[in-house]
Formats: C-alpha cells, sequence, structure tokens
C-alpha cells in the first residue's frame, strides 16, 4: 500500500494507425477498500490521460482495463466487481485484441466486461514513459497519486491476446498455487517492511536482474533507508 514500482521501460505496445494491437495485461489484486480515488491503478503504461493502457479501478471503484488506440481514443471495459469487496483476492486479466475488434476485462476466470475498440486503429504512443505498477500519476508534476488501495501479485505482460481458455487456465493455476503477497510498507525514515507468504526473497540493483537469493532473511523483512535502487522478487521453493 502506498507505493510504487515504476521506471519499467518494457514492454512498449504502441503502433500506428492501420495496425492491430494484441497483448494482455494480467494480475491478482486484493483491495482494503475504496480510498476515494478515481483511478486506483494496478498496472500502468504512462501517465493518466495518456496510458497506451491501465488496468484498474476507474470504473468508478470497479476493475476495468483500458486501452487507448493510435489517435488517443479510450475504449473501456469495465466490470461491476467494486475496491469495496475488501479482503479477497482476484484474478485480473485485460485482453486486447484489435485484430477481432474487443477489448475484454476477465476476473477470476470468467468474462466479466468487453468493449468494442476498431480494427487495426493502432496504439497510442507512450513510449516515452515507463510502465508503472500500484499507482500512476494524475499529472507529471503530482507524483505517483492513483495508489491502489491494497496488495497486488503477479503482474504479467503478454504481447499476444490471451483467449478465454488460457485466462481460465492462469486462473486455476493461481487457485492452486495462491498469489506470493510480496507486500511493501513505507515506514517512513526507517526504511521500507517486506512481507510474503511463502518462497524465497530475492534481490537486485535492476529490474532485469540477475536476481540474488537473499539468505538468513526472514519476514516481516526491514530495507534500510538508502539512495541505492533495490527491487525484490520472490522464487517459489
Amino acid at each position: 500500500q502506498n507505493s510504487c514500482a515504476y521506471g519499467i521501460l518494457s514492454p512498449d505496445f504502441s503502433l500506428p494507425n492501420g495496425s492491430n494491437g494484441e497483448f494482455t495485461v494480467e494480475a491478482w489484486a486484493n483491495s482494503t477498500g475504496a480510498n476515494g480515488l478515481n483511478t486506483p491503478t494496478i498496472a500502468a503504461k504512462s501517465n493518466y490521460n495518456q496510458e497506451e493502457y491501465a488496468l484498474d479501478a476507474g470504473a468508478s471503484g470497479c476493475f476495468r482495463f483500458l486501452v487507448r488506440n493510435a489517435v488517443g481514443t479510450a475504449y473501456n471495459a469495465n466490470s461491476t466487481v467494486s475496491l469495496t469487496n475488501s479482503g479477497t483476492w482476484y484474478h485480473l486479466a485485460g485482453v486486447c485484441d484489435e485484430a477481432n475488434g474487443l477489448v475484454s476485462l476477465y476476473t477470476n476466470g470468467a468474462l466479466a466486461a468487453s468493449a468494442a475498440i476498431p480494427a487495426a486503429s493502432g496504439i497510442f504512443n507512450s513510449s516515452g514513459t515507463p510502465m508503472t505498477i500500484g499507482s500512476r500519476t494524475s499529472y507529471p508534476s503530482y507524483g505517483f497519486d492513483q495508489q491502489f488501495p491494497g496488495y497486488i501479485s503477479d503482474v504479467a505482460i503478454y504481447n499476444y491476446a490471451l483467449n478465454s481458455t488460457q485466462i481460465q487456465m492462469l486462473y486455476q493455476a493461481g487457485i492452486s498455487f495462491p498469489p506470493v503477497g510480496l507486500t511493501l510498507t513505507n515506514l517512513g525514515g526507517n526504511g521500507m517492511r517486506l512481507n510474503w507468504n511463502y518462497g524465497t526473497l530475492q534481490c537486485a540493483t535492476n529490474v532485469a536482474g540477475p536476481y540474488l537469493t537473499m539468505t538468513n532473511v526472514t519476514q516481516p523483512y526491514t530495507i534500510p533507508p538508502t539512495n541505492a535502487q533495490q527491487f525484490f522478487r520472490i522464487k517459489e521453493n
């Protein structure tokens, strides 16, 4: 909560008009209740109103998947699953399938919402702004002010449109092996605190790795204040 993974330079799905955008954004999310923000963000590429895509709770506090075509028009698949349903993990999969003219959102393996998008209408170019997880900014100078109130796990990006069978399989796999639930708590000037459900904590100085196993670490693990860039992940045992 009140944290953000940012500076994720890829993937970039921007395409000119005349090309079909095909990709999927997947995550597990567990809210702690609505926070009053218009667009609590799970994963997004670029700033508010300039996104290539956004998986968020921007449908009046309900989960949605937003895609902008090459001219910047937004197409929203809005679910009715609200953040007020707190304390429950939801598997979310947003699918952009311009070849078939659809933007879709799946919750827990089932189609929750879809919207028509013009085929071959490209994807908005926000290649200069990195992807974020856990928040995005409503305006570049405002900082990461669109925080998701809760926990996010197992964010995955696919450079193709998953079909309903594949999404159902991912959901069922998640039920068998529940989200790791890696959470980060800001301790102010005392650093950050990490918690996770199971597995081995690994650390790197670059998001792409290499990741090294942190030995003799127990949770909750406190990260001391530092100016150095650090990235963490959990390796399933």
